[in-house]
């Protein structure tokens, strides 16, 4: 929202009113938010614990997170087996969010519903400058735009599409996993929320229902209690970027990550970029890589890569055009048709329709097309 207008001193000469109150957002009592949060992982791993202190996000953030942190042939190991984290399907799953009424009236509050992102690494949250965010306000869903309100994205992934990462949890989040103990008997050195008590984490009880894939629990907004969601909706991450099509050893098609590795015929999908940027044979075969120039896109060195016509990309077709924006909102229409969202190769949608209903209309910001800025009555 723009800043409060400044006070102007009334024609009778009596001190100016004060300026309105700095209240961001006024949540609509009782509201719940629906939204599908989107996760890479091992399909061994799909709904076999709760997910707490973990990192998710929405479509388009999920394939850039493959795209860019994932994939690139000349910065891995060649010897390895799986993808980095052995990731092999990727996951949708409903969320209903209520955030608790303390956040959102706090400087920490984002984009209105939200609290700030926080970074997980096994559980663990990563910036210790958090920690008394949590001391403060506990439980919450915290949010990250991929995308400046300019469109300034990621150098390495441009898009014309705003992406979001979001995190959820809060239970015991300054220690990993292996180290927090059980909400039953936690470890005397996990943080204490702000009733003084061990931080249980927003998930709320019977928060996960493995059965449905909308949540039939409603998020209370009360600490301990501010997220739900449902069963896990999953897609094949081989078979989505083409990877099952390809031929392999043996006049067979390829099964999975490694058997296209290994045995995948077309010589081809056998190359790599060095780091000088030339092409080489490998005796592998390879998902995806990309010119060393073009680590940023918008480097002049890249860009006169891309206009020469010479090979920028290596791999299968579904990765190639990395540093171009219409082709990344391509590739995340792609996989929301993989899910079955209706009108995703023809109408570029990429969220439930379903979903879109449940949210009330508001305005958007002024110098952005896809920020929400709800009206509140003063501001």
């Amino acid at each position: 929202l723009p800043p409060p207008p400044a006070a102007v001193a009334p024609v009778d000469g009596t001190t100016p009113p004060p300026p309105p109150r700095q209240v961001t957002y006024d949540q609509e009592p009782g509201a719940v938010l629906h939204f599908d949060m989107y996760r890479s992982m091992a399909r061994s791993a799909v709904d076999t614990h709760p997910t707490e202190d973990d990192d998710m996000a929405d479509l388009g953030g999920a394939i850039k997170y493959i795209h860019t942190e994932m994939l690139t042939e000349h910065y891995a190991d060649p010897l390895r087996t799986t993808r980095k984290y052995g990731i092999d399907v990727l996951t949708r799953k409903r969320y209903k969010i209520k955030n608790t009424e303390a956040l959102l009236k706090s400087p920490q509050q984002a984009m209105g519903e939200f609290g700030q992102f926080v970074t997980y690494d096994w559980g663990q949250a990563t910036n210790p400058g958090q920690y008394a965010m949590f001391k403060d306000y506990g439980d919450f869903v915290g949010l990250q735009q991929g995308c400046g309100a300019d469109m300034q994205c990621d150098v390495r992934w441009p898009s014309s599409v705003p992406y979001s990462w979001f995190s959820v949890g809060n239970w015991c989040p300054n220690l990993p996993w292996d180290k927090k103990g059980s909400k039953g008997a936690p470890n005397a050195g996990c943080l204490k929320g702000p009733d003084g008590n061990i931080d249980e984490g927003g998930l709320c009880p019977n928060g996960f229902d493995p059965i449905n894939f909308i949540p039939t629990t409603e998020p209370t907004g009360t600490p301990g209690c501010v997220y739900t969601y449902g069963k896990a909706m999953v897609v094949d991450l081989d078979a989505m970027v083409g990877m099952t099509a390809e031929d392999c050893a043996g006049g067979l098609k390829c099964r999975d990550w490694l058997h296209f590795r290994q045995n995948c015929t077309d010589p081809k999908l056998r190359r790599m970029f060095l780091p000088t940027g030339e092409i080489t044979n490998v005796d592998y075969c390879v998902e995806f890589d990309i010119h060393p120039k073009c680590d940023a896109c918008q480097k002049a060195d890249c860009q006169a890569l891309l206009k020469s016509g010479q090979e920028a990309y290596l791999g299968l077709p579904y990765w190639h055009g990395r540093c171009d924006p219409l082709a990344n909102a391509r590739r995340t229409e792609q996989a929301a048709a993989a899910f079955g969202i209706p009108g995703a190769l023809n109408n570029h949608i990429t969220v439930d329709p379903d979903l879109v209903a449940t949210g009330a209309d508001c305005p958007r910001s002024k110098g952005t097309s896809w920020a929400c800025a709800p009206e509140i009555a003063g501001m």
